[in-house]
């Protein structure tokens, strides 16, 4: 395979995080991106709908959207479901 790429076991195991939170709680939502930053080895996968499901160093997944003015960052799937359920 001609453009085959190697993984970190980090960058391996943080997105295998991200995709197992996606396929459990956001299968119905589009991505808009899928990513790695190894300056912070944060796996990643953007929605289209302005989430982010995140997981640093192949820890448990966390949640990030932005609102007008700062980041705003949710550790469990029910934080952030009550967070967007207040606000809209």
């Amino acid at each position: 395979m001609e453009n085959q790429k190697s993984f970190t076991i980090s960058e391996a195991v943080g997105k295998s995080v991200v995709w197992a939170s996606y396929a459990h709680n956001f299968s119905e939502e589009r991505i808009k991106e899928i990513g790695y930053n190894p300056s912070n080895d944060l796996s990643y996968i953007e929605l289209e709908n302005g989430i982010f499901i995140c997981s640093s160093n192949g820890h448990d997944a966390f949640y990030q959207i932005r609102d007008e003015r700062e980041w705003l960052g949710f550790r469990r799937i029910t934080e952030l479901n009550n967070f967007l359920l207040n606000e809209f």
